[in-house]
């Protein structure tokens, strides 16, 4: 396990696997959901309402996944291995930093 992250409600929690997965656990340690990547995951993060989880991984990728039913919503590349994730304060932004030494920002808003 590379990193692990928990809801801000408290009740779930994200490990990002070196094994190309992201698991979503309930509070109570039972498994909820398995996401894939191509290759390692460095990061997980959830959105400040819980609803998203950004997972940074090796393959160049950020994904956004719904947490709800685990259903990918969207994937940032990257010219290079990603380090690490975090979403902003309001949810809006996603900050990422990758081996190219390059911190980014990404609008979830569509601009």
């Amino acid at each position: 396990v590379n990193g692990v992250a928990y809801s801000s409600q408290g009740d779930l929690l994200a490990s990002a696997g070196a094994d190309g997965t992201v698991r979503i656990w309930g509070a109570d340690g039972q498994l909820l959901k398995t996401l894939n990547h191509a290759d390692s995951v460095r990061r997980v993060s959830f959105s400040p309402d819980g609803r998203l989880l950004a997972s940074a991984s090796a393959d160049r990728t950020v994904n956004l996944w719904q947490v709800s039913d685990g259903k990918l919503l969207r994937t940032l590349r990257h010219p290079a291995g990603v380090r690490d994730v975090k979403f902003s304060p309001d949810g809006k932004t996603i900050a990422t930093a990758s081996s190219d030494r390059m911190a980014r920002l990404w609008g979830l808003d569509g601009k």
